[in-house]
């Protein structure tokens, strides 16, 4: 289960259409398991609950996307399907120690 939730959750991410931000319901439907279930699996695997496993996921397309394309901050929120780029800025911020500008610029 964790390979097919690995796999599904990088297609969602890598995926060029505007998507809104990963919820734990969506894959636990694609999967056909409980959110519940999930979690327990990915928490015996990898010892983050399926919500940290996703924002971390989501902040590791950030990084990627922050060094590698020259959009906005704001169009990098959006992207990455934030509706508020403030939360998306908080949410980096708070998870790396530094707001997703300090990241481009240190890099």
């Amino acid at each position: 289960m964790l390979s097919r939730f690995e796999d599904l959750l990088a297609s969602y991410l890598d995926s060029s259409i505007e998507q809104p931000l990963p919820i734990v319901q969506h894959f636990s439907e694609a999967l056909h398991v409980s959110p519940a279930s999930l979690g327990d699996v990915l928490r015996t695997h990898t010892r983050q609950n399926a919500q940290q496993h996703l924002y971390y996921a989501l902040l590791e397309k950030a990084r990627r996307l922050l060094l590698s394309t020259s959009m906005s901050l704001r169009e990098t929120a959006f992207h990455l399907g934030f509706d508020n780029p403030s939360y998306f800025s908080h949410l980096f911020e708070h998870k790396t120690g530094f707001t997703p500008a300090e990241f481009r610029q240190t890099a």
